[in-house]
């Protein structure tokens, strides 16, 4: 399926999410009920814009998706995450699982 990268025009600092869909109208329509949506200044706040890059991946674990979205320059909000360009799969994972894991565990 085809991945579309959603954001706020009037904040990209909000950050974006990623959505699975046939074409642009399902998207938004997936878009208008994310969280983020509900800092919205109005419906057409709302940006969906392909992102080919991960097209067909809907259905990788976090982790696998998690390091896709990584290895493409994903910043994310916990500490001590490695850099793209010169860190390896495996320590990714290892980054990975001490901020995941633990919450996953029950």
């Amino acid at each position: 399926m085809k991945a579309y990268k959603v954001g706020l025009k009037s904040d990209p600092d909000v950050g974006n999410e990623i959505v699975w869909a046939k074409n642009s109208k399902e998207a938004m329509k997936q878009a208008q009920t994310l969280d983020l949506a509900d800092t919205k200044e109005s419906y057409i706040d709302v940006e969906v814009k392909r992102y080919s890059v991960i097209d067909d991946m809907e259905n990788l674990s976090h982790r696998e998706f998690t390091k896709a979205q990584w290895r493409d320059g994903w910043w994310f909000h916990q500490s001590g995450c490695p850099f793209e360009d010169v860190s390896t799969d495996e320590e990714f994972y290892k980054w990975y699982d001490s901020i995941y894991a633990p919450s996953q565990q029950v």
